[in-house]
């Protein structure tokens, strides 16, 4: 259950909870994460919204990437409003060209995206991986520090 306000616990348990599935597929997964404080904007549901997100971006890498490395990078990045910046992006052979079938994920990931008022971008060049970028406008200050 993801904690209010509270991302960098989301990530933890998303990295102990997968991190055997990973492994089992081959893949090695690199976690660039920065301690990051609980901000009052990042509600229950935002970040909810955010932990499915993320699943979804190791999913589609299980089942379709072919890749064997993942980097995970988690960041704020300073501004007005500060921005949560999330980045998960392998070394797999790309998404499909166009017109190719799709299923629903990337179309589940943009609305959860549009419905926290985050900027979402996933691309890709053919045999050079995939990259979900995004961004999430933090505009309240944190609701406390970050546990030791």
């Amino acid at each position: 259950q993801p904690a209010h306000g509270d991302i960098g616990t989301v990530l933890a348990t998303l990295r102990y909870r997968l991190q055997d599935r990973m492994q089992a597929a081959g893949i090695a997964v690199d976690w660039q994460v920065d301690e990051l404080p609980a901000w009052e904007c990042l509600t229950m549901e935002r970040v909810l919204h955010l932990q499915r997100i993320i699943l979804e971006a190791f999913t589609n890498v299980l089942r379709h990437s072919g890749a064997d490395r993942l980097a995970v990078v988690c960041t704020e990045r300073p501004g007005d409003p500060p921005e949560l910046e999330l980045v998960v992006e392998d070394n797999g052979h790309g998404l499909p060209g166009e017109g190719a079938r799709r299923g629903q994920g990337l179309a589940n990931m943009a609305a959860r995206a549009s419905a926290i008022g985050a900027r979402l971008q996933v691309g890709s060049l053919p045999g050079r991986g995939t990259r979900v970028h995004l961004r999430l406008p933090l505009d309240r200050g944190p609701a406390r520090s970050a546990p030791d």
